[in-house]
């Protein structure tokens, strides 16, 4: 049959147009039904649901970030904001308000699918910070909106720009890619609203799919060679943690410390001493940026002992029970710091004020062991009164038998330091040196070390003696067990 070259260039289009007809309904059908792996879910959810927690794991990481370097990651509120986007529940919440991120090319606004602002409730307008998230950068944090389009700006300027056009279709990548780099790119934002669910971020993904659907047109369309490589690179939607993430090596603070080899065995100790000092800064850094539960605990205990001045240490009173006897004198029976009381009353479902089945009377003291009226302490409720509001206030503190009432968000800290020697004589090879601590004046810290040939030292610390044991001068003490005299 003869046929003109036009014409098979038609009949080829058409096929191409059919394929590609056939492909749209079929990626249609994979999004809006349940995949082999999403349960009853359809595979848009179930991408919408791994978002989620995608975009919540990044977000504290984020946080922690910013904890340890103030410069770096996200503030608290801006952690709060993420989390009223991905619709998770917060003690605080927030209005978080979603923008659509557009350049405008030749009058009309081509879209960075899957990128988005977002700003507090206010909206862009208010002076107060707002968060970028692309697919590529994931969350960063800017001062202002103004803020925000000088920086996006300056990255087209600087030829910065080629992870931003994989946001926007194939077909105006080009024209995008010229105006950044020219400076000539206008950003423009619009309002996001939410999907038919109610969420947010679904609105995000549809936008993604859309993106998706668009590209997969330029891939088959205009036909040409190559579409077997082109057609999943299209398919493949941006997301999953930023580079800088999954790049990211382990924090040395939560790796084994070894001394330098070339330092002398005091100064080896003396490296290990100012570690552990730093570990402890860490620490008190990720307990100071979770002050919700703190500050209000502190907050009942000024309102139980309103005779003391804040900060209330629960450790440093002692709840005495006694009993008066037939001469009408009292006899103690026990004396709890309020800490462990506390910790007791969390834990069980019954308060334990009887001995015996007889009941007792109690008292608040500033000293334990003593019925002294003088250490007697005025106060409003009882320590059960106590233990009820924070079950109320925060039950999943109390789910577990070792609940812990000042834990925050840090539930244990575990430092360990291998800094056995080769050269070193037996009774100075330290084999293990573990040092495991809840939190200072609420959890017992426990130290073992090789001491002398032949013994191994472990020394078991009460609560009341490890801020001391924490807060010693590590860089000054050249054997660390002085720190105990």
């Amino acid at each position: 049959m003869d046929m003109t070259a036009q014409a098979f260039v038609q009949v080829v289009l058409r096929h191409a147009q059919l394929l590609f007809g056939h492909y749209e309904r079929a990626l249609t059908r994979f999004w809006n039904s349940p995949g082999p792996f999403t349960g009853n879910l359809i595979a848009r959810d179930a991408m919408l649901h791994f978002r989620r927690n995608q975009l919540a794991a990044e977000a504290n990481l984020r946080r922690a970030d910013n904890v340890i370097d103030p410069t770096q990651g996200i503030g608290e509120q801006g952690l709060a904001l993420v989390l009223g986007v991905i619709g998770a529940a917060v003690a605080a919440p927030v209005v978080p308000v979603l923008y659509r991120l557009s350049v405008t090319v030749k009058d009309r606004d081509v879209g960075l699918a899957g990128a988005f602002a977002i700003a507090p409730e206010g909206g862009l307008g208010s002076v107060q910070p707002v968060l970028l998230y692309t697919p590529q950068r994931g969350l960063e944090a800017f001062s202002g909106y103004s803020a925000l389009l000088d920086a996006l700006g300056l990255r087209g300027a600087n030829g910065d720009c080629d992870e931003i056009l994989l946001n926007v279709p194939v077909a105006d990548r080009e024209a995008v890619a010229q105006l950044l780099k020219a400076g000539r790119g206008r950003w423009v934002t619009a309002q996001l609203l939410a999907d038919a669910g109610g969420s947010l971020l679904g609105r995000v993904l549809d936008e993604q799919l859309v993106l998706q659907r668009a590209n997969l047109y330029s891939a088959f369309l205009p036909f040409r060679a190559g579409i077997l490589d082109r057609v999943p690179e299209v398919l493949a939607l941006a997301g999953g943690l930023p580079a800088d993430l999954v790049a990211r090596p382990l924090r040395a603070d939560t790796l084994p410390v070894v001394p330098p080899a070339d330092l002398a065995l005091g100064d080896q100790q003396i490296y290990l001493m100012e570690k552990l000092d730093a570990l402890n800064a860490l620490t008190a850094n990720l307990l100071r940026a979770m002050p919700e539960f703190n500050g209000f605990f502190q907050r009942r205990l000024a309102l139980m002992f309103p005779s003391l001045n804040t900060p209330i240490d629960p450790d440093g009173i002692y709840l005495t029970h006694y009993r008066v006897d037939e001469t009408g004198r009292k006899q103690l029976v026990s004396s709890k710091a309020l800490g462990s009381v506390l910790l007791a009353l969390l834990a069980s479902t019954e308060p334990g004020n009887e001995q015996d089945g007889v009941p007792l009377d109690w008292a608040f003291f500033r000293q334990a062991l003593t019925l002294n009226e003088e250490w007697q302490l005025p106060h409003v409720g009882s320590a059960n009164d106590l233990a009820h509001a924070v079950k109320k206030r925060s039950p999943a503190r109390s789910r577990h038998s070792g609940a812990r009432y000042r834990q925050a968000k840090v539930r244990s800290v575990s430092y360990w330091f291998d800094c056995a020697r080769a050269s070193w004589p037996p009774w100075r090879r330290w084999a293990v040196w573990m040092v495991r601590c809840r939190l200072p004046a609420v959890r017992p810290l426990t130290v073992c070390c090789a001491t002398r040939p032949g013994r191994r030292a472990r020394w078991r610390f009460p609560p009341s003696l490890v801020p001391r044991f924490i807060d010693c001068p590590w860089q000054t003490v050249r054997h660390w067990p002085a720190c105990l005299s």
